[in-house]
């Protein structure tokens, strides 16, 4: 008889354990708010929500960035594109900072201060890296921020 009691006792708090999460305002947000990446729905609101532009010419000729990268149909990373215009679309329901390095990374593509895919600097070659058309060197680190114009520049040097 106390075995049945134990057993009804536990089956208790646990369906009274998920009718209290399943009511609960943030419980969504809070079970998942430790993930970086999770399925975002088209309703559900961001807490960062950014577009910077990226544009890379690659000996004289501008490589198209491709529409989908971080997409599926089940899945959209935080970090994206949906189109071929070079606009990257940080979409994240976690307040953090995305880094250009991370989009690369979600591409699949290498970038670092040395190469940009698979063109590395040599004795023939260099690379610029601008920001809103001024210089920098944060290369991969660049802090993602709205509206950016990000601009990598792969060319033979001048002789």
């Amino acid at each position: 008889m106390a075995m049945k009691k134990t057993y009804f006792f536990v089956f208790l708090f646990i369906i009274l354990g998920g009718i209290y999460f399943a009511f609960q305002e943030n419980f969504s947000d809070s079970l998942f708010s430790k993930f970086q990446n999770k399925p975002l729905k088209d309703s559900e609101k961001f807490a960062v929500h950014i577009h910077p532009h990226l544009e890379i010419e690659i000996l004289g000729k501008t490589q198209v960035i491709p529409a989908g990268i971080g997409l599926s149909q089940s899945f959209h990373e935080s970090i994206h594109t949906h189109d071929l215009s070079g606009e990257i679309h940080v979409e994240s329901p976690v307040l953090r900072e995305f880094y250009l390095s991370e989009f690369f990374s979600v591409w699949k593509k290498s970038f670092n201060e040395t190469c940009i895919m698979e063109y590395c600097i040599d004795e023939n070659h260099t690379m610029s890296f601008y920001v809103n058309e001024v210089k920098s060197d944060h290369y991969g680190s660049l802090l993602l921020r709205d509206l950016d114009r990000i601009k990598i520049i792969y060319q033979e040097k001048n002789r």
